[in-house]
């Protein structure tokens, strides 16, 4: 079974679990069945942007190490921007 996550605060923290999460994922599925789809990412000084059906993590880690907002996360159908962090 997938978990969706949603991320609210993409700082240090956040954004360690994001690249394990990403790096580790199959690892992760494979050795102990965790599936994880992040949908929603939420930052008061980054932006915020969701997807119903999944976000693409890698992209929105390199656009966050790229430029510091996700804002510049590519547009798709479906995506939502600008959702508060509160």
């Amino acid at each position: 079974m997938t978990q969706k996550l949603a991320f609210i605060g993409l700082g240090v923290v956040g954004q360690g679990l994001a690249e394990i999460l990403r790096d580790k994922d199959e690892e992760l599925q494979d050795k102990w069945g965790f599936a994880t789809e992040v949908v929603a990412i939420s930052d008061p000084l980054k932006g915020s942007i969701y997807h119903p059906d999944g976000l693409d993590l890698a992209m929105a880690l390199h656009v966050i190490k790229q430029t510091g907002r996700l804002g510049d996360y590519p547009d798709a159908p479906g995506l939502i921007r600008g959702w508060s962090s509160v």
